[in-house]
Protein backbone atom coordinates (compact mmCIF):
# COMPACT_ATOMS: atom_id res chain seq x y z
CA UNK A 1 0.00 0.00 0.00
CA UNK A 2 1.76 3.49 -1.32
CA UNK A 3 0.49 5.16 2.30
CA UNK A 4 2.58 7.87 1.18
CA UNK A 5 -0.09 9.51 -0.82
CA UNK A 6 -2.41 9.40 1.73
CA UNK A 7 -0.45 11.29 4.62
CA UNK A 8 -3.44 13.58 5.74
CA UNK A 9 -2.68 14.75 9.41
CA UNK A 10 -0.60 17.29 10.83
CA UNK A 11 3.02 16.70 11.81
CA UNK A 12 4.09 18.32 15.19
CA UNK A 13 7.38 17.97 16.97
CA UNK A 14 7.22 19.55 20.81
CA UNK A 15 10.01 19.05 23.33
CA UNK A 16 9.39 16.66 25.99
CA UNK A 17 10.50 16.54 29.43
CA UNK A 18 10.12 19.42 31.51
CA UNK A 19 9.94 22.96 30.60
CA UNK A 20 12.67 24.49 32.23
CA UNK A 21 14.99 21.29 31.18
CA UNK A 22 16.68 20.67 28.30
CA UNK A 23 15.53 18.14 26.30
CA UNK A 24 16.90 14.48 25.67
CA UNK A 25 14.14 13.73 22.77
CA UNK A 26 11.81 15.22 21.27
CA UNK A 27 8.21 14.11 20.21
CA UNK A 28 6.46 13.88 16.88
CA UNK A 29 2.53 13.75 16.37
CA UNK A 30 0.73 12.94 13.51
CA UNK A 31 -2.10 10.71 11.61
CA UNK A 32 -2.42 8.23 9.29
CA UNK A 33 -5.52 7.49 6.89
CA UNK A 34 -5.81 5.12 3.87
CA UNK A 35 -6.66 5.75 0.54
CA UNK A 36 -10.56 6.23 1.06
CA UNK A 37 -9.72 8.92 3.64
CA UNK A 38 -10.69 6.62 6.93
CA UNK A 39 -8.27 6.92 9.97
CA UNK A 40 -5.96 3.65 10.03
CA UNK A 41 -6.16 1.73 14.01
CA UNK A 42 -3.37 -0.50 15.09
CA UNK A 43 0.56 -0.72 15.60
CA UNK A 44 2.40 -0.54 12.56
CA UNK A 45 6.45 -0.60 12.15
CA UNK A 46 7.84 3.19 10.84
CA UNK A 47 10.79 4.67 10.58
CA UNK A 48 12.13 8.11 11.09
CA UNK A 49 14.56 9.93 9.73
CA UNK A 50 16.25 13.32 9.96
CA UNK A 51 18.15 15.64 6.85
CA UNK A 52 19.85 18.19 5.74
CA UNK A 53 17.40 19.07 3.07
CA UNK A 54 14.08 19.06 1.81
CA UNK A 55 15.20 16.15 -0.89
CA UNK A 56 17.93 13.73 -1.35
CA UNK A 57 21.39 13.76 1.07
CA UNK A 58 22.35 11.01 3.52
CA UNK A 59 19.98 11.30 6.78
CA UNK A 60 22.03 12.18 9.45
CA UNK A 61 19.79 10.15 12.18
CA UNK A 62 17.45 7.57 11.37
CA UNK A 63 15.45 4.92 13.69
CA UNK A 64 12.84 2.42 13.51
CA UNK A 65 9.84 1.74 15.88
CA UNK A 66 6.33 0.20 16.06
CA UNK A 67 3.84 2.81 16.57
CA UNK A 68 0.55 2.81 17.95
CA UNK A 69 -2.66 4.33 15.36
CA UNK A 70 -5.82 4.96 17.44
CA UNK A 71 -8.11 7.19 14.80
CA UNK A 72 -5.25 7.52 12.87
CA UNK A 73 -3.72 9.11 15.14
CA UNK A 74 -0.24 8.25 16.68
CA UNK A 75 2.67 9.83 19.08
CA UNK A 76 6.22 8.84 18.62
CA UNK A 77 9.43 9.99 21.14
CA UNK A 78 12.08 10.88 18.47
CA UNK A 79 15.44 9.34 20.26
CA UNK A 80 13.86 6.76 22.16
CA UNK A 81 15.19 3.60 20.32
CA UNK A 82 18.83 5.54 18.80
CA UNK A 83 19.71 8.50 20.62
CA UNK A 84 19.89 11.90 19.14
CA UNK A 85 23.13 13.49 18.25
CA UNK A 86 22.67 17.11 20.06
CA UNK A 87 25.41 18.13 17.35
CA UNK A 88 22.75 18.45 14.55
CA UNK A 89 21.18 21.30 15.91
CA UNK A 90 23.64 24.05 14.94
CA UNK A 91 21.02 26.28 13.66
CA UNK A 92 20.81 25.13 10.01
CA UNK A 93 17.45 23.86 8.47
CA UNK A 94 16.84 20.34 8.88
CA UNK A 95 13.92 18.13 8.15
CA UNK A 96 12.28 15.37 8.83
CA UNK A 97 11.57 11.86 6.71
CA UNK A 98 8.64 9.26 7.59
CA UNK A 99 8.52 5.92 6.04
CA UNK A 100 5.54 3.19 7.25
CA UNK A 101 5.41 -0.11 6.76
CA UNK A 102 8.34 -0.71 4.76
CA UNK A 103 7.04 1.98 2.27
CA UNK A 104 9.23 4.75 0.91
CA UNK A 105 9.35 7.91 2.75
CA UNK A 106 6.73 10.18 2.07
CA UNK A 107 7.05 13.24 -0.02
CA UNK A 108 6.87 15.99 1.12
CA UNK A 109 9.37 15.67 3.97
CA UNK A 110 8.04 18.06 7.30
CA UNK A 111 10.51 21.06 8.27
CA UNK A 112 12.08 21.12 11.80
CA UNK A 113 10.53 23.87 13.78
CA UNK A 114 12.78 26.00 16.19
CA UNK A 115 11.45 23.89 19.44
CA UNK A 116 14.40 21.07 19.35
CA UNK A 117 17.06 23.50 18.57
CA UNK A 118 16.64 24.64 22.59
CA UNK A 119 18.75 22.17 23.08
CA UNK A 120 21.45 24.69 22.30
CA UNK A 121 19.69 26.84 24.47
CA UNK A 122 20.40 24.52 27.95
CA UNK A 123 22.13 27.73 29.65
CA UNK A 124 19.23 30.30 28.95
CA UNK A 125 16.51 27.69 30.42
CA UNK A 126 15.97 30.50 33.87
CA UNK A 127 15.70 33.41 31.42
CA UNK A 128 11.77 33.45 30.22
CA UNK A 129 9.36 34.01 32.85
CA UNK A 130 12.53 32.59 35.81
CA UNK A 131 15.33 33.49 37.61
CA UNK A 132 18.74 33.80 36.66
CA UNK A 133 21.61 33.22 39.30
CA UNK A 134 25.09 35.06 38.14
CA UNK A 135 27.55 35.96 40.40
CA UNK A 136 27.81 39.50 39.50
CA UNK A 137 26.75 41.43 36.37
CA UNK A 138 29.03 43.85 34.45
CA UNK A 139 28.30 46.16 31.57
CA UNK A 140 31.46 46.91 29.41
CA UNK A 141 33.60 44.87 31.57
CA UNK A 142 32.55 47.07 34.62
CA UNK A 143 30.97 45.73 37.68
CA UNK A 144 27.42 47.39 38.32
CA UNK A 145 26.22 44.81 40.69
CA UNK A 146 28.18 42.86 43.09
CA UNK A 147 28.13 38.66 44.36
CA UNK A 148 26.33 40.95 47.45
CA UNK A 149 23.43 41.76 45.06
CA UNK A 150 25.02 45.83 45.78
CA UNK A 151 24.35 48.12 43.00
CA UNK A 152 28.33 49.86 43.02
CA UNK A 153 27.50 51.29 39.33
CA UNK A 154 27.38 54.87 38.77
CA UNK A 155 24.64 56.34 40.74
CA UNK A 156 23.83 59.33 38.51
CA UNK A 157 20.50 59.17 37.63
CA UNK A 158 19.34 57.21 40.53
CA UNK A 159 17.63 59.80 42.61
CA UNK A 160 16.74 63.25 42.27
CA UNK A 161 16.82 65.78 44.77
CA UNK A 162 14.93 65.98 47.89
CA UNK A 163 12.00 67.87 47.54
CA UNK A 164 9.95 69.68 50.36
CA UNK A 165 8.37 68.49 53.41
CA UNK A 166 4.50 67.84 52.81
CA UNK A 167 2.41 69.13 55.36
CA UNK A 168 1.80 67.53 59.06
CA UNK A 169 -0.84 64.30 58.56
CA UNK A 170 -3.41 64.34 61.63
CA UNK A 171 -2.86 63.07 64.72
CA UNK A 172 -3.31 59.32 65.45
CA UNK A 173 -5.60 57.58 67.96
CA UNK A 174 -4.09 57.48 71.14
CA UNK A 175 -2.25 54.32 72.15
CA UNK A 176 -2.81 51.69 74.92
CA UNK A 177 -2.62 52.56 78.33
CA UNK A 178 1.58 51.52 79.76
CA UNK A 179 2.46 49.48 82.69
CA UNK A 180 1.86 50.52 86.09
CA UNK A 181 5.18 52.42 87.28
CA UNK A 182 7.22 51.26 90.18
CA UNK A 183 5.84 53.25 93.48
CA UNK A 184 7.68 56.11 94.76
CA UNK A 185 9.71 56.37 97.75
CA UNK A 186 8.00 57.12 100.87
CA UNK A 187 7.08 60.30 102.27
CA UNK A 188 7.83 62.64 105.51
CA UNK A 189 5.92 61.57 108.45
CA UNK A 190 2.78 64.19 108.99
CA UNK A 191 2.36 65.74 112.30
CA UNK A 192 0.29 64.06 115.77
CA UNK A 193 -3.51 64.71 115.26
CA UNK A 194 -5.05 66.40 118.65
CA UNK A 195 -6.12 63.56 120.92
CA UNK A 196 -9.68 62.14 121.05
CA UNK A 197 -12.32 62.41 124.09
CA UNK A 198 -11.01 60.38 127.40
CA UNK A 199 -12.59 57.33 127.45
CA UNK A 200 -14.59 56.74 130.95
CA UNK A 201 -12.33 55.34 133.83
CA UNK A 202 -12.60 51.70 135.12
CA UNK A 203 -13.68 50.47 138.45
CA UNK A 204 -9.66 49.94 139.56
CA UNK A 205 -10.77 50.28 143.24
CA UNK A 206 -12.62 46.98 142.99
CA UNK A 207 -9.83 45.52 140.47
CA UNK A 208 -7.23 46.13 142.84
CA UNK A 209 -9.05 44.60 145.61
CA UNK A 210 -10.03 41.49 143.80
CA UNK A 211 -6.15 40.84 143.11
CA UNK A 212 -5.23 41.48 146.96
CA UNK A 213 -7.64 39.12 148.00
CA UNK A 214 -5.60 36.51 145.79
CA UNK A 215 -2.22 36.25 148.29
CA UNK A 216 -0.53 34.15 145.40
CA UNK A 217 2.10 37.00 144.70
CA UNK A 218 0.07 37.49 141.09
CA UNK A 219 -0.40 41.43 141.81
CA UNK A 220 3.04 42.70 140.67
CA UNK A 221 2.47 41.27 137.44
CA UNK A 222 -1.02 41.96 136.91
CA UNK A 223 -0.42 45.24 138.36
CA UNK A 224 1.94 46.35 135.59
CA UNK A 225 -0.09 44.81 132.60
CA UNK A 226 -3.08 46.64 133.90
CA UNK A 227 -1.46 49.84 134.33
CA UNK A 228 -0.28 49.27 130.61
CA UNK A 229 -3.10 48.24 129.49
CA UNK A 230 -4.80 51.35 130.90
CA UNK A 231 -2.48 53.82 130.46
CA UNK A 232 -4.32 55.88 128.99
CA UNK A 233 -7.39 55.73 130.77
CA UNK A 234 -5.38 56.77 133.73
CA UNK A 235 -3.42 59.43 131.86
CA UNK A 236 -5.54 63.26 132.40
CA UNK A 237 -6.09 65.86 129.84
CA UNK A 238 -2.34 66.02 127.33
CA UNK A 239 -1.08 69.61 128.17
CA UNK A 240 -0.08 72.17 125.58
CA UNK A 241 2.49 71.20 123.33
CA UNK A 242 6.47 71.30 124.36
CA UNK A 243 8.88 72.95 122.50
CA UNK A 244 10.28 70.46 120.40
CA UNK A 245 14.02 69.26 122.32
CA UNK A 246 16.97 68.87 119.96
CA UNK A 247 17.41 66.19 117.96
CA UNK A 248 19.27 63.40 119.36
CA UNK A 249 22.15 61.53 117.37
CA UNK A 250 20.94 58.22 115.57
CA UNK A 251 20.54 55.12 117.70
CA UNK A 252 22.49 52.09 116.41
CA UNK A 253 20.27 50.47 114.14
CA UNK A 254 18.67 46.79 116.12
CA UNK A 255 17.97 43.77 114.76
CA UNK A 256 15.05 43.47 112.74
CA UNK A 257 12.79 41.28 114.66
CA UNK A 258 10.79 38.69 113.26
CA UNK A 259 7.47 39.37 111.31
CA UNK A 260 4.30 38.58 113.41
CA UNK A 261 1.21 37.67 112.38
CA UNK A 262 -0.67 39.73 110.81
CA UNK A 263 -3.90 41.21 112.85
CA UNK A 264 -7.29 41.63 111.80
CA UNK A 265 -7.91 45.58 110.34
CA UNK A 266 -9.58 47.42 112.43
CA UNK A 267 -12.39 50.26 111.63
CA UNK A 268 -10.79 53.27 109.85
CA UNK A 269 -10.70 56.14 112.14
CA UNK A 270 -11.68 59.62 110.60
CA UNK A 271 -8.82 61.46 109.15
CA UNK A 272 -7.05 64.09 111.23
CA UNK A 273 -5.59 67.48 110.61
CA UNK A 274 -1.81 67.13 108.92
CA UNK A 275 0.12 68.31 111.41
CA UNK A 276 3.17 70.50 110.26
CA UNK A 277 6.21 69.44 108.75
CA UNK A 278 8.88 68.32 110.73
CA UNK A 279 12.25 68.64 109.89
CA UNK A 280 13.97 66.25 108.34
CA UNK A 281 15.88 63.74 110.24
CA UNK A 282 19.26 62.09 108.90
CA UNK A 283 18.95 59.22 107.07
CA UNK A 284 19.13 55.85 108.99
CA UNK A 285 21.21 52.93 108.25
CA UNK A 286 18.65 50.71 105.39
CA UNK A 287 16.94 48.16 106.90
CA UNK A 288 16.50 44.70 105.45
CA UNK A 289 13.35 44.88 102.75
CA UNK A 290 10.44 43.52 104.03
CA UNK A 291 7.61 41.28 102.68
CA UNK A 292 6.12 43.13 99.82
CA UNK A 293 2.04 44.49 100.92
CA UNK A 294 -0.81 44.57 98.91
CA UNK A 295 -0.82 47.19 96.24
CA UNK A 296 -2.06 50.56 96.91
CA UNK A 297 -4.71 52.75 94.77
CA UNK A 298 -2.79 54.17 91.97
CA UNK A 299 -2.33 57.99 92.39
CA UNK A 300 -3.03 60.87 90.24
CA UNK A 301 -0.76 61.48 87.61
CA UNK A 302 1.84 64.22 88.56
CA UNK A 303 3.15 66.80 86.02
CA UNK A 304 5.08 65.15 83.54
CA UNK A 305 8.93 66.45 83.54
CA UNK A 306 11.50 67.33 81.39
CA UNK A 307 12.31 65.19 79.10
CA UNK A 308 16.11 63.57 79.69
CA UNK A 309 18.87 63.49 77.04
CA UNK A 310 18.36 61.33 74.28
CA UNK A 311 20.19 58.03 74.93
CA UNK A 312 22.69 56.12 72.21
CA UNK A 313 20.47 54.30 69.65
CA UNK A 314 19.94 50.87 69.98
CA UNK A 315 20.27 48.08 67.73
CA UNK A 316 17.69 47.88 65.01
CA UNK A 317 14.89 45.46 65.93
CA UNK A 318 13.29 42.97 63.78
CA UNK A 319 10.23 45.05 61.53
CA UNK A 320 7.36 44.81 62.94
CA UNK A 321 3.72 43.76 60.86
CA UNK A 322 2.72 46.23 58.58
CA UNK A 323 -0.32 48.51 59.80
CA UNK A 324 -3.26 49.05 58.48
CA UNK A 325 -2.74 52.38 55.95
CA UNK A 326 -3.17 55.41 57.79
CA UNK A 327 -5.65 58.29 55.57
CA UNK A 328 -3.03 60.04 53.06
CA UNK A 329 -1.71 63.24 54.33
CA UNK A 330 -2.55 66.64 52.00
CA UNK A 331 0.01 66.64 48.79
CA UNK A 332 3.20 68.57 49.64
CA UNK A 333 4.84 71.03 47.41
CA UNK A 334 6.50 70.03 44.09
CA UNK A 335 10.19 69.23 44.50
CA UNK A 336 12.34 70.90 41.85
CA UNK A 337 12.74 68.24 39.11
CA UNK A 338 15.94 66.13 38.80
CA UNK A 339 18.26 66.13 35.86
CA UNK A 340 17.99 64.02 32.67
CA UNK A 341 18.30 60.51 33.38
CA UNK A 342 19.99 58.32 29.99
CA UNK A 343 17.60 57.11 27.82
CA UNK A 344 16.66 53.01 28.38
CA UNK A 345 17.05 50.46 26.31
CA UNK A 346 14.50 49.81 23.80
CA UNK A 347 11.29 48.00 25.55
CA UNK A 348 10.14 45.49 23.70
CA UNK A 349 6.36 46.52 21.41
CA UNK A 350 3.02 45.44 22.89
CA UNK A 351 1.22 43.17 21.78
CA UNK A 352 -2.55 43.54 20.32
CA UNK A 353 -5.12 40.64 19.89
CA UNK A 354 -2.97 37.52 18.68
CA UNK A 355 -4.70 35.03 16.05
CA UNK A 356 -3.86 31.65 16.50
CA UNK A 357 -4.43 28.50 13.98
CA UNK A 358 -6.74 25.76 16.00
CA UNK A 359 -4.19 24.45 17.72
CA UNK A 360 -3.45 27.43 19.52
CA UNK A 361 -0.07 27.89 17.54
CA UNK A 362 0.60 31.96 16.82
CA UNK A 363 0.25 33.45 13.86
CA UNK A 364 0.56 37.08 14.19
CA UNK A 365 -0.97 40.25 15.52
CA UNK A 366 -4.50 41.02 13.95
CA UNK A 367 -4.73 44.41 11.86
CA UNK A 368 -8.00 44.16 10.63
CA UNK A 369 -11.44 41.52 10.52
CA UNK A 370 -14.25 41.35 7.79
CA UNK A 371 -16.75 38.83 6.85
CA UNK A 372 -14.40 36.81 4.17
CA UNK A 373 -11.32 36.96 7.13
CA UNK A 374 -8.93 38.40 8.73
CA UNK A 375 -5.22 40.50 8.08
CA UNK A 376 -2.81 40.35 10.76
CA UNK A 377 1.06 41.07 10.68
CA UNK A 378 3.25 38.15 11.48
CA UNK A 379 6.11 37.73 13.69
CA UNK A 380 8.73 38.42 10.84
CA UNK A 381 6.98 41.62 9.70
CA UNK A 382 4.73 40.07 6.85
CA UNK A 383 1.48 41.19 5.92
CA UNK A 384 -1.06 38.50 4.97
CA UNK A 385 -4.72 38.35 4.55
CA UNK A 386 -6.12 35.10 6.12
CA UNK A 387 -9.62 33.59 4.77
CA UNK A 388 -11.69 31.55 7.78
CA UNK A 389 -10.74 28.14 6.15
CA UNK A 390 -6.66 28.73 6.88
CA UNK A 391 -6.26 30.24 3.16
CA UNK A 392 -4.64 33.01 1.41
CA UNK A 393 -6.48 34.30 -1.06
CA UNK A 394 -5.21 34.13 -4.58
CA UNK A 395 -3.98 37.02 -6.44
CA UNK A 396 -4.19 37.73 -10.57
CA UNK A 397 -0.84 37.08 -11.89
CA UNK A 398 1.12 37.17 -15.55
CA UNK A 399 3.71 35.26 -15.99
CA UNK A 400 6.69 35.52 -18.33
CA UNK A 401 6.51 32.02 -19.95
CA UNK A 402 3.95 29.79 -21.74
CA UNK A 403 1.27 27.77 -19.52
CA UNK A 404 1.43 29.86 -16.36
CA UNK A 405 5.42 29.49 -16.33
CA UNK A 406 8.64 31.83 -15.87
CA UNK A 407 8.82 35.14 -13.89
CA UNK A 408 5.55 36.28 -11.49
CA UNK A 409 3.94 39.01 -12.11
CA UNK A 410 1.40 40.91 -9.88
CA UNK A 411 -0.94 42.64 -12.28
CA UNK A 412 -0.70 46.36 -10.82
CA UNK A 413 -4.67 46.61 -12.82
CA UNK A 414 -3.78 50.15 -13.98
CA UNK A 415 -0.65 51.78 -16.17
CA UNK A 416 1.25 53.75 -13.31
CA UNK A 417 1.92 50.84 -10.71
CA UNK A 418 2.21 53.21 -7.69
CA UNK A 419 4.37 51.60 -4.99
CA UNK A 420 3.26 48.17 -2.84
CA UNK A 421 4.15 46.85 0.78
CA UNK A 422 6.74 45.47 0.22
CA UNK A 423 6.52 42.95 2.64
CA UNK A 424 3.20 41.15 1.22
CA UNK A 425 2.29 38.19 0.98
CA UNK A 426 0.49 36.90 -2.49
CA UNK A 427 -0.65 33.17 -3.03
CA UNK A 428 0.06 31.05 -6.08
CA UNK A 429 -3.04 29.51 -7.24
CA UNK A 430 -1.33 26.95 -9.59
CA UNK A 431 1.06 25.36 -7.23
CA UNK A 432 -0.03 27.03 -4.14
CA UNK A 433 3.77 28.79 -3.68
CA UNK A 434 3.79 32.08 -1.33
CA UNK A 435 5.08 34.71 -2.97
CA UNK A 436 6.37 38.21 -2.05
CA UNK A 437 7.73 41.42 -4.15
CA UNK A 438 10.92 41.29 -5.58
CA UNK A 439 14.20 43.99 -3.61
CA UNK A 440 11.83 46.16 -1.46
CA UNK A 441 13.19 49.52 -1.00
CA UNK A 442 14.81 50.64 2.38
CA UNK A 443 11.48 52.27 3.09
CA UNK A 444 9.91 48.81 3.05
CA UNK A 445 8.09 49.74 -0.52
CA UNK A 446 8.60 48.05 -3.77
CA UNK A 447 8.19 49.89 -6.85
CA UNK A 448 6.27 48.37 -9.98
CA UNK A 449 6.89 48.34 -13.70
CA UNK A 450 4.75 50.35 -15.82
CA UNK A 451 6.09 48.13 -18.87
CA UNK A 452 6.88 43.99 -18.31
CA UNK A 453 10.34 43.00 -19.16
CA UNK A 454 9.92 41.23 -22.34
CA UNK A 455 7.72 38.43 -22.39
CA UNK A 456 9.24 34.83 -23.85
CA UNK A 457 6.10 34.23 -26.67
CA UNK A 458 3.30 33.06 -26.11
CA UNK A 459 3.00 34.93 -22.93
CA UNK A 460 -0.25 33.31 -20.27
CA UNK A 461 -1.90 34.97 -16.86
CA UNK A 462 -4.04 33.50 -14.28
CA UNK A 463 -6.84 35.36 -13.37
CA UNK A 464 -6.66 34.82 -9.81
CA UNK A 465 -9.82 32.51 -9.20
CA UNK A 466 -10.22 29.17 -7.65
CA UNK A 467 -11.83 27.70 -10.85
CA UNK A 468 -9.65 29.27 -13.14
CA UNK A 469 -6.41 28.37 -15.66
CA UNK A 470 -4.16 29.61 -17.45
CA UNK A 471 -4.68 32.08 -20.26
CA UNK A 472 -2.75 32.98 -23.34
CA UNK A 473 -1.84 36.31 -22.79
CA UNK A 474 -3.18 38.79 -25.69
CA UNK A 475 -2.80 42.44 -24.10
CA UNK A 476 0.58 43.99 -24.88
CA UNK A 477 2.94 44.57 -22.12
CA UNK A 478 1.54 45.73 -18.92
CA UNK A 479 2.24 47.33 -15.60
CA UNK A 480 3.01 44.94 -12.37
CA UNK A 481 5.04 43.91 -9.71
CA UNK A 482 7.55 41.28 -9.98
CA UNK A 483 7.73 38.37 -7.60
CA UNK A 484 9.68 35.50 -6.30
CA UNK A 485 8.64 32.58 -4.02
CA UNK A 486 9.12 32.29 -0.13
CA UNK A 487 9.02 29.44 2.55
CA UNK A 488 5.91 29.61 5.10
CA UNK A 489 8.56 29.60 7.93
CA UNK A 490 10.21 32.93 6.91
CA UNK A 491 7.21 34.93 7.08
CA UNK A 492 6.58 33.28 10.27
CA UNK A 493 4.02 30.66 9.72
CA UNK A 494 5.25 27.44 10.83
CA UNK A 495 2.90 25.60 7.72
CA UNK A 496 0.53 26.69 4.97
CA UNK A 497 -2.06 25.65 4.67
CA UNK A 498 -2.99 27.46 8.29
CA UNK A 499 -5.63 24.57 10.51
CA UNK A 500 -8.82 26.77 10.61
CA UNK A 501 -10.78 27.53 12.31
CA UNK A 502 -8.39 30.39 13.20
CA UNK A 503 -8.68 31.75 16.97
CA UNK A 504 -7.80 34.91 18.64
CA UNK A 505 -6.26 35.98 22.05
CA UNK A 506 -5.00 38.93 24.03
Amino acid sequence: MNWSKWWAAALAIVIAGPALAVPDGFETRGRLLDPAGAPIDGELPMRFSIYEGADGGEALWSEEADVTLIEGYYQHRLGAVQAIDRAIFDGGALWLGVAVDGDDEMRPRFRIGALPYAVRAGVASGLDGGDISPDSVAVGGAVVIDESGRWVGDPTGLQGPQGEPGAQGPQGEPGEQGPQGEPGEQGPQGEQGPAGDDAPLPDIDALADALLDRGDGFLGPIAVVLAEAHADALRGAPGPQGERGPQGEQGIQGETGPVGPEGARGPEGDQGDPGEQGPQGEQGIQGEVGPEGPVGPPGEQGDRGDPGPPGEQGIQGPPGEQGIQGPPGEQGLRGEPGPQGEQGVQGPPGLGVRVLDRNGVALGILISIDRHGVELLTAEGYVLALRWNGTIPPAQFFYSGADCSGVPYLNAANDSAPPLHGRRVFRNRIDNTLLVPVNPQPEGLANGSTALEPIIAPPSWDDGSEAGGCAVWSFGNRSGYRLQAIQPAAIGLNRYPVIAPLQFAQ
